[in-house]
């Protein structure tokens, strides 16, 4: 649920009751961001705001594309070793997302125009592994990818002319 409308006291406005009519509540999502290095579907790496960002506690799950906005902060490198789906994703720049072996991402298709942005680094590291855009991946300026495995494609992917785009091995 994004948003709901409510209604305190009596509709019928024409018995002298004063109505409170709520048209448009918005219930944040939790947004995350990364609170150390650490496996992705590990709780104890993220921390969670329901306030728009201006507080943070730590979080109880790991966040996906139901989540709010997902934030990977400088210096914290998070490892994916599992499926996972993602939207609204911010690689800041000095983070870095891996995907390792058994790991895949979807990034998913939300009402972002990108779903996906690399301002950091994003490093590919084993062929049986996928990152599959249903929705945008960008690659800003200063971004990385690094496709680090035997084989595998590239992802589609808008870049930056100030991204980098490394190929250690062979790509299909």
């Amino acid at each position: 649920i994004n948003s709901v409308n409510f209604y305190i006291g009596n509709q019928n406005e024409g018995n002298g009751n004063r109505n409170m009519y709520f048209n448009h509540l918005t219930i944040e999502k939790g947004r995350y961001r990364s609170k150390v290095s650490g496996a992705w579907n590990n709780a104890s790496t993220w921390q969670v705001s329901t306030d728009g960002g201006s507080t943070w506690s730590d979080a109880n799950s790991a966040p996906s594309n139901a989540s709010g906005p997902i934030t990977i902060l400088n210096t914290h490198e998070i490892t994916v070793s599992s499926t996972i789906t993602i939207d609204q994703t911010t690689i800041n720049s000095g983070g870095k997302v891996i995907l390792a072996t058994g790991g895949g991402i979807t990034v998913a298709d939300g009402v972002d125009a990108n779903d996906l942005i690399i301002n950091g680094t994003y490093e590919m590291q084993a062929t049986a592994t996928t990152l599959t855009p249903t929705g945008t991946v960008f690659c800003g300026s200063g971004g990385t990818y690094i496709h680090n495995a035997s084989g595998g494609s590239l992802p589609t992917a808008t870049w930056n002319a100030n991204s980098t785009l490394q190929i250690d091995q062979s790509i299909n």
